[in-house]
């Protein structure tokens, strides 16, 4: 139980910090400004979030979790079809505004998005167990760590095409996804390749 009020405390304060990135334009904040941004004194702030980057941690773990419980929550549908509705359930409808302003300034900045990576890296052990329960293989299995692995890729890639170019999150990762899902690797210049 105080683990999980640790979590839902460490959770709305990164929220605040995301709001407060957005509000300013720009993650180039010092630790303490953003303390005293977000109401806390700089011991509970580092008790936290131990470096600036860390600030984004637990909403990108957040992001995780609505995504592994919505690939649980449609067995009635591919699962293709499913990493796409957990996108969107984790970056889209409510949560659209906030991605479409946080992410660019993230990815701008090497911390933040050295942060975002190993947030994004770690996310698969969260998806796995729900992947693995779809496929109805064992989570270690290579299959469900392949799987995994190319979901987390498609997420980044799709957030770093929209905070490149304004693409549509959704679209770019629907497009990211069936990129994988056709196996890139097994062509040569365009060119089906026989292995």
């Amino acid at each position: 139980m105080a683990t999980q009020r640790k979590a839902g405390v460490a959770l709305r304060a990164s929220e605040r910090c995301a709001q407060l990135y957005i509000d300013r334009q720009s993650t180039e904040l010092t630790a303490a400004e953003v303390a005293a941004c977000i109401g806390v004194g700089e011991r509970t702030f580092y008790r936290h979030f131990p470096r600036k980057r860390d600030t984004i941690r637990p909403l990108l773990d957040e992001g995780s979790r609505v995504m592994a419980a919505s690939i649980r929550e449609t067995t009635d549908r591919p699962l293709q079809e499913s990493l796409v509705t957990a996108f969107r359930d984790a970056f889209g409808g409510e949560r659209d505004e906030r991605t479409r302003r946080l992410f660019p300034l993230l990815l701008r900045d090497d911390g933040m998005r050295a942060g975002l990576l190993h947030a994004v890296h770690d996310g698969r052990a969260t998806l796995r167990p729900a992947i693995a329960d779809r496929l109805g293989i064992p989570e270690d299995s290579v299959q469900v760590r392949a799987a995994a692995s190319l979901f987390v890729a498609a997420i980044f890639t799709a957030l770093e095409a929209m905070a490149q170019d304004g693409s549509d999150p959704l679209g770019a990762f629907s497009d990211a996804l069936a990129a994988a899902v056709g196996n890139p690797l097994q062509t040569n210049n365009g060119k089906e390749t026989t292995p």
